[in-house]
C-alpha cells in the first residue's frame, strides 16, 4: 500500500488511493468538518479515516479540502508566522520545531524544562516528548519562549557533540560524477552537508553523533576519474556549521547531502588540519 504523509504541524494527513487517513489532537471545529466529510473514527487507529468512494473524490481532493479547512481556522496572521518559522530548523534528533497549516509541533527530551511551561497553558495536547500547539496559542508567552528555548538548546547540544572535531579532518575517495558536483555544493572552501551514515565509514568515532546532518568545508578535491573524487572535508566550526544547517530544512533550492552511497571504500584517514 503506498502511503503519503502530508504534515500540517499538528494534524497529519496519510493519503492512500482508497482512503484518507487523519490524525490530529481533539479540536471541535475540525471534527466537526471530519463529519461533514463523511469521516469515521477508527479507535483502533486513534485516527479519522475518509473513504474517496463514500464522498465520490479522489484523496487528492480530500487532502485539499482539509488544507482549505485548516486555512481557513487559522488566525489572520498565522502565514506570515509560518514563513518566519520556516526561516529555521533543528539539527540534533532530540529537538524539533515544524509549522504547518494547523499549528506548531514542538519535540524535546523528557525532564527539559520547557514541558512545563507548556503544561501551564490550555488548548496544548502532548504525547511524551512532544507538544502540538495550536496555531491560535503561537502567541502565548510560554510558547514564544519555549520555541526560542528549543532554537537555542538545539545550537548548544551540537556545538557539545562537534566541539572536538573542529580542525578534524578527513580524507577519503567519494563517488562523484562532475555532473554531480554542483547539486552537492562540491568547491573548494564551500561548505558541504553529509547525513550521519557518512560518517560510518569516513569516521567511525563520531557516527553516532544525534545529529541530522552536518557540515564539512572542502578543503581540497582532485578527480581521479569520471566518477570519483578525492577529498579533504574538515568539520566546520560549531557556530558556523549549524547556521550552514539549520537554513536547510524548509529552503527550496537545497543542496543535497553526501550519504552513505558516495562511498568507495573504507580507506579514510582522519587527521588534524
Amino acid at each position: 500500500m503506498v502511503m503519503a504523509l502530508v504534515d500540517f504541524g499538528t494534524v497529519q494527513v496519510y493519503e492512500m488511493e482508497d482512503m484518507v487517513e487523519v490524525v490530529f489532537p481533539y479540536d471541535r471545529e475540525f471534527v466537526a468538518f471530519m463529519k461533514k466529510m463523511k469521516g469515521r473514527w477508527a479507535p483502533q487507529r486513534k485516527a479519522w479515516q475518509i473513504k474517496p468512494a463514500f464522498v465520490r473524490t479522489s484523496s487528492s481532493e480530500i487532502v485539499q479540502k482539509i488544507s482549505e479547512q485548516l486555512e481557513a481556522q487559522a488566525p489572520k496572521h498565522w502565514s506570515h508566522n509560518l514563513e518566519v518559522l520556516r526561516k529555521r530548523g533543528c539539527i540534533m534528533r532530540k529537538f524539533e520545531v515544524f509549522g504547518g497549516l494547523a499549528g506548531l509541533r514542538v519535540k524535546m527530551p523528557l525532564g527539559h524544562p520547557c514541558h512545563h511551561y507548556l503544561k501551564e497553558v490550555d488548548r496544548l495536547s502532548n504525547v511524551r516528548d512532544t507538544w502540538y500547539i495550536p496555531a491560535v496559542k503561537f502567541g502565548d508567552t510560554a510558547v514564544q519562549q519555549a520555541v526560542a528555548r528549543i532554537f537555542q538548546d538545539d545550537f548548544h547540544a551540537y556545538e557539545a557533540a562537534f566541539e572536538a572535531a573542529e580542525e578534524r579532518c578527513l580524507v577519503g575517495k567519494i563517488r562523484m560524477g562532475a555532473e554531480e558536483e554542483e547539486a552537492h555544493g562540491m568547491k573548494k572552501e564551500g561548505f558541504v552537508t553529509a547525513v550521519p551514515g557518512f560518517l560510518k565509514t569516513a569516521d567511525p568515532v563520531m557516527a553516532d553523533v544525534p545529529a541530522r546532518e552536518i557540515a564539512f568545508e572542502v578543503l581540497s578535491m582532485r578527480r581521479i576519474d569520471d566518477e570519483t573524487l578525492k577529498v579533504k572535508f574538515e568539520y566546520v566550526a560549531p557556530e558556523e556549521g549549524h547556521a550552514h544547517l539549520t537554513v536547510r530544512p524548509f529552503a527550496s533550492n537545497t543542496l543535497q547531502a553526501i550519504g552513505p552511497h558516495h562511498m568507495i571504500d573504507d580507506d579514510w584517514v582522519q587527521k588534524r588540519s
